[in-house]
């Protein structure tokens, strides 16, 4: 039976790919003059940071640049960005969900390929940074999503094995990553279809669709 949950965070806890994608365009408006479309690139969502998406918008445009000082300059944009409780908009079903994984002493981890500041803020916003006995970030793997490195670290930081461990996904590299752990993935389809995330092993539209009796059974 199934007593732990690592949820990703963007996506997840909260809506905030649009606010991510935002500090992109402003980076890249004011640093090179190009207008990023509207919308991200949904191919781009949940893969491991390393530079590999700034890398890759660099390459689209043929721009040339410092990958380590743009991303400084963007994390000074999502830093600002993350600490607006404004910004952060709660999945619904969120804290329902919480609170009864907490009455039934179920452990809580958060794995997310994003900064620890930022991930911090995104929680000390919606006052749930306590909640969470275990909160790993991209920095502190070598290797990022879909690599299973984030949740292994997660499960090991808990003290539980893959076995015990339920993760709550929302992006195919997150689910390929959850996979490779060993671990039962729960989809959640705030950006992508459940044909886009078929591999996981049950979907949700929100939170408030996941009964306590799913995690610990899937």
């Amino acid at each position: 039976m199934k007593n732990t949950v690592i949820f990703d965070l963007d996506g997840v806890i909260t809506d905030s790919e649009p606010l991510r994608y935002a500090t992109y365009r402003k980076l890249f408006r004011d640093n090179y003059g190009v207008n990023l479309p509207e919308k991200m690139d949904k191919r781009m969502i949940g893969k491991s940071q390393k530079g590999k998406k700034m890398r890759a918008l660099l390459n689209r445009y043929n721009l040339k640049g410092d990958i380590k000082e743009l991303i400084q300059k963007r994390a000074v944009l999502l830093d600002e960005a993350s600490s607006k409780k404004e910004n952060i908009k709660p999945i619904n079903g969120l804290f329902e969900l919480l609170k009864s994984l907490q009455s039934h002493k179920f452990k809580l981890a958060i794995a997310s390929s994003s900064g620890y500041s930022y991930v911090t803020n995104i929680l000390d916003c919606l006052g749930l940074k306590d909640v969470f006995e275990a909160i790993v970030t991209g920095e502190m793997v070598d290797k990022g999503k879909p690599n299973p490195d984030i949740f292994l670290l997660a499960a090991k930081k808990l003290g539980k094995k893959s076995k015990d461990c339920v993760v709550i996904e929302d992006s195919y590299n997150g689910i390929a990553a959850a996979k490779a752990a060993n671990m039962k993935v729960i989809a959640i389809t705030t950006y992508f279809s459940r044909k886009e995330l078929s591999s996981a092993d049950m979907f949700v539209d929100d939170l408030s669709q996941i009964k306590l009796s799913d995690i610990k059974n899937i």
